[in-house]
């Protein structure tokens, strides 16, 4: 199933002061294909993460569906992630690994 996912005036700015992200809106209707482009410490990671729901904007909101992406609930669309570094717990099993 595909989603439509909406970022509305979303920036990012995290403890340590560091602005990562400016107010940014951007919808990506569902079915399409959108590349993310632009030189290293732009945002664009920060970008997938709010998406994923694995942060949080500091203001703005993030919609995967219609539903906020922090908050997934059984009737949303399912969406994935794939980290650009590999995230393995090298002391586990592939099982382990896997299942968590």
């Amino acid at each position: 199933m595909s989603c439509t996912i909406s970022l509305d005036a979303v920036s990012k700015r995290f403890a340590g002061g560091v602005q990562a992200l400016d107010p940014l809106t951007l919808e990506v209707p569902a079915g399409q294909f959108t590349s993310l482009i632009g030189p290293s410490g732009c945002g664009k990671t920060t970008v997938l993460r709010m998406v994923a729901g694995l942060d949080a904007p500091s203001s703005g909101s993030v919609k995967v569906g219609r539903a906020p992406a922090s908050a997934p609930s059984d009737a949303a669309p399912v969406c994935s992630y794939v980290f650009q570094d590999a995230t393995l717990m090298p002391w586990a099993s592939v099982f382990d690994n896997v299942w968590l």
